[in-house]
């Protein structure tokens, strides 16, 4: 290994020169190069971690908050086509029937037609300790009679006018 010597004058209390061995002095400066990018290296980990920490939680939310969303809007779009569905059969008259599809949500305890002029969904909802059953009911012209499947999925419905007062929904295919 060859060192490597240069003279560097500076003026002091005298005319004395400074001599530096260039060899030690690069091995002293990578060394510290070394030292500073690990430390950099060590904050880069810090900084991400305490993105992790923030950014967790709140994708966590917000994932949750978009499945509730979806379920009411899937609850919503069943209530209005079994109720229009049931309210044109009813206005078009006895023996008039039409098949619909209606994607039941994972939210749904059962569905009740019984002889009353509404179809009541039953439907869970979280609470602290569990989960409680409340009906939402669904007003019609006509009594609505029938049975329908409340298994989350897409399902198919005959609804059919068989007299002038009554419509019956019946469950006919679950896909």
């Amino acid at each position: 290994m060859m060192t490597r010597e240069f003279s560097r004058s500076r003026k002091k209390k005298g005319n004395d020169t400074i001599k530096i061995n260039k060899t030690a002095f690069s091995k002293n400066e990578r060394v510290q190069k070394k030292i500073r990018h690990g430390q950099v290296s060590t904050e880069y980990l810090f900084l991400l971690g305490m993105i992790l920490i923030i950014f967790i939680p709140v994708i966590i939310y917000s994932f949750g908050k978009t499945n509730q969303e979806l379920r009411d809007a899937q609850l919503e779009e069943l209530m209005l086509k079994l109720q229009q569905s049931a309210n044109t059969m009813h206005l078009l008259g006895t023996s008039n029937q039409e098949t619909i599809d209606v994607h039941i949500p994972s939210n749904i305890a059962g569905i009740v037609m019984s002889n009353r002029k509404e179809i009541v969904l039953q439907i869970t909802t979280p609470l602290s300790g569990g989960s409680s059953i409340a009906d939402i009911s669904i007003p019609t012209y006509a009594y609505m009679v029938g049975q329908m499947d409340a298994k989350k999925g897409l399902h198919r419905a005959v609804v059919w006018a068989f007299n002038e007062s009554h419509v019956r929904i019946t469950d006919v295919i679950n896909q």
